[in-house]
């Protein structure tokens, strides 16, 4: 999360030490991410850290134009409802057209991307994306800030199988969402070079709205007896309770996502 960050952070410094403004103008940074519900669990920190960002160079005298002037940057966060795309949209409107931002941080699903790449271009506001999905060089204002993720996900799951030659069966739990279906292709190119001992026993998209009822998801992916679980699209709460879920099912095998940040078990 803190390399994630540092980086679209460190885009929006470079951008600004490019462009010149208004001698007594405060730059203007939006963060768009989820504010609220389950999916805060990943917004809040990063528009947190964000804030921390601008809080430093504030404290030093502002951030610098190319002419020399220094300016204070303002940080104002914006609820993207678990990066839904229409959503995305609106907190965009929001940002560029009643609050004059001038550069947004994250967006990150390509159906988020394509929803804002016209508005974000035409109003020449520079916006950094996690990933690369859906850039064009028709939208020189949407740049992506991160590549490995959900590439990574092929690695991942070819590393497991390949350090764990007793796995025979994986199960790939992805939501239904554009960067799911991304995720679960990436997944299924990593086992591609095992199917000659591995088997692919689950691979259905689930609906995000449906992760409340863990038991609902888990279920079926009990039930085809998987070796592996790799997943994808859980918040941490979520992660949670799925692994505790997943184990009152009689579940022993291994779990793997890109990253951990819930708490351990033990």
């Amino acid at each position: 999360m803190q390399r994630k960050i540092s980086i679209l952070a460190g885009a929006a410094a470079l951008a600004a030490a490019s462009v010149s403004f208004a001698q007594d103008s405060v730059i203007k940074v939006g963060v768009v991410q989820p504010q609220s519900g389950e999916c805060a669990q990943w917004g809040v920190p990063i528009t947190r850290g964000v804030e921390l960002w601008a809080k430093e160079f504030n404290e030093a005298g502002g951030i610098k134009d190319a002419s020399g002037n220094s300016h204070q940057i303002e940080v104002t966060g914006y609820d993207n409802a678990c990066y839904t795309a229409g959503e995305e949209l609106t907190a965009f409107r929001r940002a560029i057209l009643d609050d004059g931002v001038e550069f947004i941080l994250q967006t990150f699903t390509p159906a988020s991307r394509k929803a804002i790449a016209p508005l974000a271009t035409e109003n020449k506001v520079l916006t950094t994306s996690y990933g690369a999905g859906y850039l064009s060089a028709d939208y020189p204002y949407l740049i992506g800030s991160v590549t490995g993720s959900p590439a990574s996900y092929m690695y991942l799951v070819s590393y497991l199988i390949e350090e764990n030659p007793d796995i025979e069966k994986v199960a790939i739990v992805t939501a239904d969402h554009s960067f799911g279906e991304a995720a679960r292709a990436f997944y299924k190119a990593g086992i591609a070079p095992y199917t000659d001992r591995v088997e692919i026993v689950f691979s259905d998209p689930y609906d995000p709205a449906m992760a409340g009822d863990m038991f609902s998801i888990a279920g079926p992916i009990a039930s085809s007896e998987p070796d592996l679980i790799v997943e994808l699209g859980f918040t941490p709460g979520q992660q949670a309770s799925f692994v505790e879920t997943m184990q009152q099912l009689g579940y022993t095998g291994l779990f793997a996502s890109e990253g951990w940040t819930m708490n351990v078990l033990t």
